[in-house]
């Protein structure tokens, strides 16, 4: 239980999956399960169960960490 109020944002904390470089059918895998628990909201659901905050919005890139296997 929260004894606080968050006035403003310090931090975010983005939670990922890893696969190895080149690995295309688990990358496929993975990224067509967080695109489903993402669209049917059980992902937003389970973050603020375990995070105890809203998911917050991800960002399109981070610098040099690819997020595509080529």
């Amino acid at each position: 239980m929260r004894n606080y109020e968050n006035k403003i944002e310090l931090t975010s904390l983005y939670i990922g999956a890893c696969t190895r470089l080149g690995e295309k059918g688990i990358n496929a895998s993975v990224n067509a399960f967080l695109d489903t628990v993402k669209a049917n909201g059980k992902l937003a659901d389970l973050y603020r169960k375990w995070m105890l905050q809203d998911l917050p919005t991800f960002p399109d890139s981070v610098p040099d960490v690819p997020f595509t296997v080529e």
